[in-house]
């Protein structure tokens, strides 16, 4: 039988151990979950960027850990519901090389940055939500965001995969453009010698802005039936060099040159075009080194081909 004494030995010993035990649970004895470091790290750790994380190659990965002041557009897992797979250009495009947070949409709304190609940054103020279109107006939505303080980084997560944007003959056609696609076809299949057309020559390599013709403003008009002249001349009438998104062209009676060496004017939604005025249907379409701005009618020398 044991004494007292051995009793109170045995009760101060079953104290300690619980204690002990309490003690191994509390809060302040459990080491903190590490905080992310990279965006690499982040997008790893987050279960809804699984099947992004996993397209990333060594060169990528070690890019997302090593580079300052980037940003990841990363598809979350049910963007994937159509593939499982990403060439690495398109991977590459959903990563940008610099740090872009709400100021790039609050402030910047509706203007170009640039990727691997371009891609345009606005805001859907019906739905109050931030948005990213890429190549074959296609967009994606900012579903949440993850900012790497220590790397000056930001991870966005998005609802859909970013396209990247065509060359024009390309986006022309996707979009059903056919008759627009055909002159440029045309045009990109000619090598002019005269130096009226050394534009038309170098388009190809600098960045344009087009304000295309539907099919209808071509009306009877068939690019196959005309000269590499009049299709050079069409196509110079409607490009202007340099991007000019919507945005940066609603300033009230803005006016720039086109490759003919004539005004473009635009008001609102109108254009004027060697002074016959069209409406704009479509805005800021992206393609490769160029943005494209669908129009009802074409320019003067269109008509008067009718």
């Amino acid at each position: 039988m044991l004494s007292n004494h051995g009793i109170h030995r045995i009760v101060l010993c079953a104290c300690v151990f619980f204690a002990g035990v309490v003690l191994a649970q509390s809060p302040e004895s459990q080491q903190p979950l590490a905080r992310p470091l990279n965006a690499y790290e982040v997008l790893k750790q987050l279960p809804e960027t699984s099947k992004f994380s996993s397209l990333l190659d060594p060169e990528l990965q070690t890019y997302l850990q090593n580079q300052t002041n980037i940003t990841v557009f990363a598809p979350h897992n049910d963007a994937f519901h159509h593939t499982l797979l990403l060439d690495r250009n398109t991977t590459k495009y959903h990563i940008l090389p610099q740090l872009c947070l709400d100021d790039c949409w609050t402030k910047n709304d509706g203007l170009l940055y640039k990727s691997t190609s371009y891609m345009k940054f606005w805001i859907n103020h019906d739905k109050n939500i931030k948005q990213i279109e890429s190549g074959n107006m296609q967009f994606a939505a900012i579903v949440n965001s993850i900012q790497v303080s220590s790397q000056q980084s930001v991870v966005h997560i998005i609802d859909s995969i970013l396209t990247v944007p065509l060359d024009i003959e390309t986006t022309l056609g996707n979009l059903k453009f056919t008759k627009a696609r055909q002159l440029m076809a045309l045009v990109n299949q000619q090598h002019p010698n005269s130096s009226r057309n050394d534009e038309v020559s170098n388009h190809t390599s600098t960045t344009l802005t087009l304000f295309m013709p539907n099919n209808q403003a071509f009306g009877t008009v068939d690019p196959n039936t005309l000269g590499f002249d009049i299709n050079a001349m069409i196509y110079n009438v409607h490009a202007v060099k340099g991007l000019y998104t919507s945005q940066q062209v609603k300033t009230p009676n803005n006016t720039i040159h086109n490759l003919a060496g004539s005004n473009i004017t635009i008001r609102g939604n109108q254009i004027s075009i060697d002074n016959n005025t069209a409406s704009i249907l479509v805005k800021d379409i992206i393609a490769e080194n160029a943005l494209i701005h669908t129009i009802d009618q074409g320019g003067l020398l269109l008509l008067e081909l009718h």
